[in-house]
């Protein structure tokens, strides 16, 4: 899979503007897709389709009995290609159906009509499954703090209970416990049958305990995720600052990401070197991001550069010396940006933020502030940038970080013991 997934990233197999295509479904009016291939030695077959804005991943393994239900239904940075690395790791039949109620990032949590039309049409596709296949598990990535994906949440998960399956939790968002004392009696109830106690919980650290240790999970299992850097196998293992110093940002431009806080952050240290700029790749979520990011730009400390993937993603990663990730995010949990980062070998600076504070080791891969804490964010990329052997020493242990805990490959070595456990 990791080779199909280069050789489509390089553009060698199919065009550019087929990819995006393919990828981004909402801004093309269609997305699709084909696989056949080969997983842990068994043929596979896979499609995916959508219209309106929903979509639906069909895979079989013709050779295993077992059957697996996919079900996700918010939008998290990282959330495609850790779905697709969980499910590259399995050597049993599985079925994916793939719940995606928004257009775009902006419309989550938001009411629409076609929402609740598409929500139809999704419990009648998990229905089906559950009464054809039959499946022994059925998989579920819960939603964060917000009330009208937990409502969502509350309608599937109801259909998966009625079904008495085993149910497996993966937490790829935070935040659900947070958002329980919120709700009236009759929802507490209801979120207590459908989420209390289920068979296993998948959290990505220590600090991701907090949701399913809530939830009373039977069994509650840690697996860091893991990224894919094949372009950086051979980076070298002590990195220099540059003369001209590029501080990165990776991800959404929207407010909680931290982007303003970016902002901020870059003017400040711009003032006192001049040589320290600004770097940002990703879609703005809105026209105060937009705005912001705009007279950054005209000011001269910033360069936006919008949507990378692929390559030319991994190579913006190579050119830069810090990577800056302020976010405090409503869904953030385990954000997958300071992994890549640390495959660069990048020093992250953070924020105490859920399971960012089980990346980022106070002065030894990056430094760790409070939420729109500035001024410290600002004065930790002064330190780096005046002491190179300190930012040299940050750099290997990033690295070396990502090597021992981080690799794709030691991720999915986690997830086959994980399900062959369940067997």
């Amino acid at each position: 899979m990791y080779k199909w997934h280069n050789i489509l990233q390089n553009y060698k197999f199919i065009s550019k503007k087929t990819l995006e295509s393919a990828y981004y479904p909402y801004t093309k009016k269609y997305g699709y897709g084909w696989t056949i291939d080969s997983i842990a030695g068994k043929r596979r077959v896979a499609h995916s389709g959508s219209f309106w804005g929903f979509r639906s991943n069909f895979a079989r393994i013709t050779e295993d009995d077992m059957v697996v239900i996919l079900l996700s239904n918010f939008e998290v940075t990282g959330l495609n290609m850790i779905t697709n690395d969980i499910f590259s790791a399995l050597g049993f039949d599985f079925h994916f159906i793939r719940l995606n109620f928004s257009d775009e990032m902006n419309e989550n949590g938001k009411l629409k009509f076609v929402k609740i039309w598409r929500l139809f049409i999704i419990c009648s596709s998990i229905l089906k499954n559950l009464m054809i296949y039959r499946p022994d598990y059925v998989y579920y990535p819960p939603s964060g703090p917000e009330k009208i994906p937990v409502y969502r949440d509350l309608i599937l998960v109801f259909l998966i209970k009625l079904f008495k399956n085993k149910v497996i939790f993966h937490f790829h968002a935070g935040g659900l416990s947070e958002i329980y004392p919120t709700l009236n009696r009759s929802m507490q109830w209801l979120f207590r049958f459908c989420f209390f106690n289920p068979d296993y919980a998948i959290c990505m650290s220590s600090y991701g305990k907090k949701d399913p240790e809530f939830l009373k999970a039977k069994c509650i299992e840690i697996i860091p995720y893991g990224v894919q850097m094949d372009t950086v196998v051979d980076a070298p293992i002590e990195r220099s600052m540059s003369s001209n110093i590029t501080i990165l940002f990776v991800g959404v431009c929207r407010e909680t990401k931290g982007i303003l806080d970016f902002i901020q952050v870059i003017q400040k240290v711009h003032t006192k070197n001049s040589a320290v700029k600004g770097r940002v790749l990703g879609t703005v979520f809105s026209e105060k991001e937009k705005k912001a990011i705009n007279l950054a730009v005209d000011a001269g400390f910033l360069d936006y550069e919008g949507v990378k993937i692929g390559k030319e993603k991994d190579q913006v990663f190579s050119e830069s010396d810090i990577f800056l990730f302020p976010t405090f995010f409503e869904h953030e949990n385990f954000p997958t940006v300071n992994l890549e980062a640390f495959a660069h070998g990048l020093p992250v600076i953070s924020t105490k933020w859920r399971g960012v504070q089980d990346q980022v080791c106070q002065g030894e891969n990056g430094y760790i502030h409070d939420v729109h804490d500035i001024d410290s964010m600002a004065n930790s990329i002064l330190t780096l940038t005046e002491d190179s052997d300190l930012y040299k020493r940050l750099s290997l242990n990033a690295r070396q970080e990502y090597v021992r805990l981080y690799t794709a490959e030691r991720f999915e070595t986690n997830v086959t013991n994980f399900f062959n456990k369940l067997s």
